[in-house]
């Protein structure tokens, strides 16, 4: 949800997918079905533009719709969001959290002591939240930007130590074929590359932006 809202869907928006079960690009190919998601999203109270043929994908329909709160948030719903890993992520969990989106929540901590203490958490958001904060109670967490960042006790025990780093030897088997890929993904055309994500988006199981 928190990776949808930064791609400027609000989570609102995203549950009302899900519960309606927008898991394919093709289901936008028809045109009322896309009328008929936007008639179930008035409860959110959007402006909505005009339903249009979407750009990239031709035989599927798009719009552009903004919600209006504490912030104003401008989308298209269209066949683009079921291509998202996030997305079909969430889909894959959906069955088995919806009945707890708009639960309560109480946390117990068995302490050192034998004692426990409560943690109550108002909604989903906040039991992660809580989750979280009594993980990492006591820990810090640093981020690298290369190996060169780190100091020699930190390189020694997360990557040099013998006992558990993991060496991975790269081959090429086909020099053509790879320059061929870097040309398409690296290159300076634009066109192939585009053509190249469209045809294999949906095959992307880990994608690092």
């Amino acid at each position: 949800i928190n990776y949808m809202e930064r791609m400027n869907y609000p989570e609102k928006m995203v549950l009302l997918l899900l519960e309606n079960n927008v898991h394919t690009a093709d289901q936008f190919e028809d045109k009322q079905f896309l009328q008929d998601l936007l008639k179930k999203m008035e409860e959110l109270k959007p402006t909505v533009g005009n339903i249009r043929t979407c750009r990239w994908r031709p035989s599927c329909y798009e719009v552009d719709i903004s919600f209006h709160g504490q912030f104003h948030v401008m989308t298209t719903l269209g066949p683009n969001i079921p291509l998202i890993a996030e997305y079909r992520h969430g889909l894959d969990l959906y069955d088995e959290l919806k009945d707890f989106l708009d639960d309560t929540f109480t946390i117990i901590r068995t302490g050192a002591n034998g004692q426990e203490k409560e943690y109550p958490a108002a909604n989903w958001h906040e039991l992660i939240k809580v989750v979280r904060e009594e993980t990492f109670r006591g820990s810090h967490l640093q981020r690298y930007k290369g190996l060169g960042e780190m100091n020699p006790e930190q390189l020694w025990d997360t990557t040099m130590n013998p006992e558990n780093r993991t060496l991975i030897q790269v081959k090429i088997d086909n020099a053509e074929s790879a320059d061929d890929m870097f040309t398409t993904l690296m290159g300076d055309k634009v066109e192939p590359r585009r053509e190249f994500i469209q045809n294999h988006a949906l095959e992307v199981s880990e994608l690092d932006i």
